[in-house]
């Protein structure tokens, strides 16, 4: 048993770390010259014309069964874990690493992050703030929910729509479809997104100082009109330290009603700091 707990608390701690590590957060991007208009062309002055498709997911609610697959500096853990969005609202991620038996609980919302020790009976909640200072970088709510999605985000900009971003992107034709790019910002901040032919984006890219993220996103499905990758991977480097999560989705419904697993926090005992949340 105390395997099991120590195998969960790394588990747990790995994810916040592949997920957020990578994530930076600046003032307002400078705007690009480039013109965007609704059908999707960007256009660079002087430059040729570049038409292409864009396919998002739209995803109002999202209910899988994943394995997540993770690395952080050498060690390797492996775990089923169940992953449920209600848009611009709530992301879930519970793992269950023993015979389906749920020993993490993470949520996170836009203003606050629960993670709950099933096992020992404790919680801890905090503002969105907590990662930045655990980790030293940070992403919006939106951020994160748009990498998890298939979908284009900004780190730094308040774009939450896929137009909105496209004018801070400019377009180059590629062999296999296109590439957007926002060059680095005053602070330094640099994204990179590939999309292929058939308008899905295959690879997002965040690149700020010494922080390296490449999110791939491979084996498209379509189930209910919508088409989504059923494997995402997402490498992170920071100095020296590295870490990978790879998410394999083996069920999805999609834009269904959810019902979250509700946290009972009277059940448990709240701590006043993380490191108080696994002692074994």
């Amino acid at each position: 048993m105390r395997n099991r707990k120590k195998q969960a608390f790394l588990i747990s701690s790995v994810i916040v770390l592949a997920l957020w590590l990578p994530s930076c957060r600046s003032g307002r991007m400078h705007q690009n010259t480039s013109q965007v208009d609704s059908m999707g062309i960007v256009t660079k002055p002087h430059e040729k014309k570049v038409s292409f498709r864009l396919y998002e997911p739209k995803i109002n609610t999202a209910n899988m069964k994943v394995t997540v697959r993770m690395n952080a500096d050498g060690r390797n853990l492996s775990s089923p874990a169940t992953m449920k969005i209600k848009k611009d609202s709530l992301i879930q991620i519970c793992i269950n690493p023993v015979m389906g038996i749920e020993a993490v609980r993470m949520e996170i919302t836009p203003k606050n992050v629960v993670i709950v020790n099933k096992i020992q009976g404790k919680f801890y909640q905090t503002d969105l703030s907590y990662l930045s200072k655990t980790f030293g970088v940070t992403m919006e709510f939106q951020d994160l929910q748009a990498l998890l999605l298939n979908r284009l985000f900004l780190i730094g900009e308040r774009s939450t729509t896929s137009s909105e971003c496209l004018k801070h992107l400019a377009a180059k034709d590629l062999d296999m479809g296109v590439q957007l790019v926002a060059a680095a910002n005053e602070a330094g901040y640099a994204h990179q997104f590939d999309v292929d032919k058939s308008g899905s984006i295959t690879k997002a890219q965040v690149n700020y100082r010494n922080v390296k993220m490449k999110c791939l996103y491979s084996d498209f499905s379509e189930k209910g009109g919508v088409k989504f990758p059923y494997v995402i991977n997402v490498n992170a480097e920071r100095g020296k330290s590295t870490g990978f999560l790879d998410i394999t989705v083996k069920t999805a419904e999609f834009n269904k009603p959810v019902k979250f697993n509700v946290t009972q926090k009277q059940k448990y005992s709240r701590v006043d700091s993380p490191n108080d949340l696994f002692n074994f």
